[in-house]
């Protein structure tokens, strides 16, 4: 929930806006190229919290 942003009691929807949200923040072809190594760990990182969760 921490990595989404998200409190324990989101909805499904709740969860999905929140994972699309934060994806177009991070995504690595958004990134500085000499940042685009961490986004993309971050990026690998809001995905996994956003299978767990949906």
């Amino acid at each position: 929930y921490h990595v989404l942003g998200m409190r324990r009691q989101a909805s499904p929807q709740e969860i999905r806006r929140g994972y699309h949200r934060a994806s177009l923040c991070i995504h690595p072809d958004r990134a500085e190229p000499a940042t685009k190594e961490e986004a993309t760990w971050r990026f690998q990182i809001l995905g996994k919290a956003y299978a767990v969760l949906s």
